[in-house]
C-alpha cells in the first residue's frame, strides 16, 4: 500500500511541477487588452500575458531587434521570466 501511495504521489507531483516551459522567441506584437499586457511572438500564434518586469525586457529586445528567452506557464500562458539573448 505504501508503494502505491508513493508512486501516485510522485506521478502527481511531476505533473504539477512541469507546467513551466522555456523558449526563444522574436517579439511580434505588444497589446493592452482589458488592463492586461499581451505579447505575441513570430514563432508562436499564442498571446502571452506579461507583467511590468517582463514587459520592460520584451520592449528592450524590440529596440535592439533581438530574441528573448522566456519561461512561461504553458497552462495559463503567463510569462514568468524574460532574458534577452543573441
Amino acid at each position: 500500500m505504501h508503494k502505491v501511495f508513493l508512486i501516485l504521489s510522485i506521478l502527481c507531483s511531476s505533473v504539477f511541477a512541469s507546467s513551466i516551459s522555456s523558449a526563444k522567441y522574436t517579439v511580434s506584437k505588444i497589446i493592452n487588452k482589458d488592463g492586461k499586457t499581451l505579447v505575441s511572438f513570430i514563432e508562436s500564434a499564442t498571446f502571452y500575458k506579461a507583467n511590468e518586469k517582463e514587459l520592460k525586457c520584451i520592449q528592450e529586445s524590440t529596440k535592439n531587434d533581438r530574441k528573448v528567452k522566456i519561461d512561461y506557464d504553458y497552462k495559463t500562458y503567463e510569462i514568468k521570466s524574460c532574458k534577452i539573448v543573441e
